[in-house]
């Protein structure tokens, strides 16, 4: 691809051509949790996740026929965007006859390493529900939060202004669910 904007103003880009096949290794995870019963009364849980996000690796498959380099410039800016993060869950479910109320929280850690804003995640939850014999019925409300930044432009000259949008992301979920035992 090839570009002119202004006299002596030209910008080109290139693309390896053609389809190519290639592996991913997907980020190192190791997890664990506890979870105390309270008898028939309900119970609460807990559990923590290790994900190191720097660690996840592009590499050529063996029909790709070689540009390494390529691959080596994308695990390059993988290993220096990201980082490790850790993530952490508590919930708790109360049980009274037929009745469950559930709630929770959970953090998912910060992935990037030098991001001019803070990327964890803070998701809360509540839930209710009715079980009988053979049939289930529940509602559930997730709210998250999180920042991020997002510029529509990118130039490679530093000297260039570039627009950064802060932005303050908000989700919130109903879900209602119905089951029915087999």
């Amino acid at each position: 691809m090839y570009s002119q904007f202004l006299p002596g103003e030209n910008y080109s880009a290139v693309e390896l051509p053609g389809e190519f096949s290639y592996k991913l290794t997907t980020p190192f995870r190791a997890s664990g949790g506890v979870a105390f019963f309270i008898q028939k009364y309900g119970f609460i849980a807990a559990d923590i996740e290790y994900v190191d996000y720097a660690n996840a690796r592009f590499s050529e498959s063996d029909d790709f026929g070689g540009n390494s380099t390529y691959f080596n410039s994308v695990n390059d800016r993988i290993s220096g965007t990201y980082q490790s993060a850790l993530n952490f869950r508590l919930g708790a479910e109360a049980r009274y006859e037929v009745f469950r109320f559930r709630a929770g929280y959970a953090i998912t850690g910060d992935p990037y390493r030098n991001a001019d804003f803070d990327g964890k995640i803070n998701t809360f939850t509540l839930g209710t529900g009715i079980r009988l014999n053979r049939y289930y019925a529940d509602v559930a409300f997730t709210s998250s939060t999180a920042n991020s930044l997002y510029s529509p432009y990118n130039f490679n000259d530093p000297s260039v202004f570039v627009p950064v949008v802060d932005i303050e992301d908000k989700l919130n979920t109903v879900m209602l669910t119905f089951g029915y035992n087999f």
